[in-house]
């Protein structure tokens, strides 16, 4: 048994068009439903996995032809998920044979699909012997009832009498068991026969004397329970030498954190170097909307599409960022708005995304592009098909480019933005440089 992906994978390669009939598709004697997941895992910023439905990659197939926006409109009317820019080619490169594998693929979840779909077949395949024993019964009680009808014109009262009372017994049959366990009225252990209650309760009492006659199986807690030996001791002993251990470190380290707190008052900022991105829509390709998917997670996401998807201006944020070759973490503040920064905490900006127009600079500390990108490290960051603006050719600023189309090349520009990052607060924040250092020496230890 194929996945689902497979399949459409198979049809596609074929040229052959996917029936679907009662919200199913239908691949030859494979049938599956049109809202089940497939293997084709969705790029998201989120943490938990995600994947596309069967019902979205059939959609996506059947509407290769459709522009971007023309696609996104169809994927509203059809009420299914739009296959995301970062997925499209690597999508459609598999469904047509182009290659073999992509990243996005997870055969985990294909075999869970597989073996999902595959018990829910045989249980419906159950079922429906089951309701076809079910006619059969009810076709033998109804021939019987025929073999006892009468013509009424010649039969006497009392084969009419008897023919009724047939009838008004079978109906009392199939009310009371629909009404016991809500299935259909004719299913019965002994086909309408029920049990009778006294045989029941003692079935329950032979039960409930079968279990206290059990014994438990021996396991690592039950070896500590004896009538004979009293095992307080071990109880004392954990709590004069492991427990006390264990107070003894939590008492020095509380008083460490305490000590730590009347050390720099400017520690909490210095913990957190800020980064001011543009709050605009118009005129750059990053705001606070896509700033954390790029700048934490290497991944560009279009002001379009997070627009669409309801990603909102945000801001402030903290992001992380992962060491390469160490388990450290360092957060940096994200805002759009320095508006609000007050003069010492300009000494946290480390970096900030220049638009090209001096109206990003009103109102701040330095308003004037050249003074600014004196003490801060100035970035400007655009597509690789766009030209550069004069002004940015003009300042102090590092030119980074993304692709429309190639994600894997994100990850590129953010290794050379970190870089410069490193570099500019080595040289000109020795005071965050510092307390990175000890926090990387600290966590090698």
């Amino acid at each position: 048994m194929n996945d689902p992906l497979t399949l459409v994978r198979l049809a596609t390669m074929k040229g052959a068009t996917v029936v679907c009939k009662d919200d199913e598709y239908v691949f030859g004697s494979q049938v599956y439903p049109a809202k089940i997941e497939t293997c084709f895992r969705r790029t998201l910023a989120s943490a938990k996995a995600q994947y596309y439905t069967l019902k979205d990659v059939i959609f996506f197939v059947q509407s290769n032809a459709l522009s971007m926006v023309e696609y996104r409109r169809a994927v509203v009317k059809e009420r299914c998920v739009a296959v995301v820019e970062a997925d499209s080619k690597a999508l459609m490169s598999y469904l047509t044979g182009e290659v073999d594998s992509v990243p996005q693929i997870d055969l985990e979840k294909a075999a869970e699909v597989v073996a999902q779909f595959a018990a829910g077949a045989a249980k419906k395949s159950k079922e429906s012997s089951s309701q076809e024993g079910l006619k059969d019964i009810e076709k033998t009680e109804i021939s019987k009832l025929a073999a006892n009808s009468i013509d009424p014109v010649n039969a006497s009262a009392e084969q009419a009498q008897a023919r009724n009372e047939d009838e008004k017994a079978l109906q009392r049959k199939r009310k009371l068991f629909k009404t016991l366990d809500g299935s259909d009225p004719l299913i019965g252990a002994d086909g309408f026969v029920m049990a009778p209650p006294e045989a029941i309760k003692a079935s329950k009492m032979r039960m409930i004397a079968v279990r206290q006659g059990q014994v438990s199986v021996a396991d690592r807690v039950s070896v500590l329970r004896s009538p004979k030996v009293d095992f307080g001791f071990v109880l004392k002993n954990y709590n004069d030498h492991v427990l006390k251990t264990f107070n003894k470190s939590d008492a020095s380290s509380k008083s460490d954190s305490n000590s730590n707190k009347k050390l720099l008052p400017a520690m909490k900022q210095l913990l957190k170097p800020i980064i001011i991105v543009p709050s605009a829509f118009s005129g750059t390709i990053l705001n606070s909307s896509n700033a954390k998917d790029m700048l934490a997670d290497n991944v560009y996401i279009p002001l379009e599409e997070a627009r669409a998807r309801g990603m909102e201006r945000v801001t402030e944020q903290t992001i992380s960022r992962k060491i390469p070759g160490s388990r450290v973490d360092l957060k940096y503040k994200v805002i759009d708005n320095p508006v609000k920064l007050a003069n010492d905490d300009w000494n946290s900006v480390v970096a900030v995304f220049a638009t090209g127009h001096t109206w990003q600079f009103k109102d701040w500390k330095w308003a004037e592009p050249r003074q600014l990108f004196s003490n801060v490290l100035g970035v400007h960051l655009c597509m690789d098909d766009t030209a550069i603006s004069e002004n940015i050719l003009q300042w102090n600023c590092k030119v980074l480019k993304v692709n429309r189309s190639k994600r894997h090349t994100d990850a590129i520009a953010m290794n050379q933005f970190w870089s410069h990052v490193d570099q500019f607060v080595k040289l000109h924040r020795p005071d965050i440089h510092k307390v990175f250092e000890d926090n990387i020496a600290n966590m090698k230890q």
